[in-house]
């Protein structure tokens, strides 16, 4: 049975996608790989974790500036002197 490496399989597959010509193509499977490799928010997740892992979750699946500012407001009032 012939085994292939790991390395040569990459090899292969960097070479086919460098015979690309068609731009858009291109693009679609960047976009592609770039979005399968993201961790999909998921709030209930989010809510279970503690300060430093909610940071660490954060940095894996990014998160919006719409959504921090929300977070930030949100913590704010939480503050005592906001009362």
């Amino acid at each position: 049975m012939k085994t292939v490496s790991l390395e040569s399989k990459r090899k292969k597959i960097t070479d086919w996608v460098n015979k690309i010509e068609d731009k858009e193509v291109l693009d679609q499977m960047i976009d592609f790989i770039n979005n399968s490799e993201k961790t999909i928010y998921d709030p209930a997740y989010e809510a279970s974790l503690s300060g430093k892992e909610k940071i660490e979750y954060w940095k894996k699946v990014g998160i919006s500036g719409d959504e921090l500012l929300r977070r930030v407001y949100a913590h704010i009032d939480t503050l005592p002197w906001k009362k």
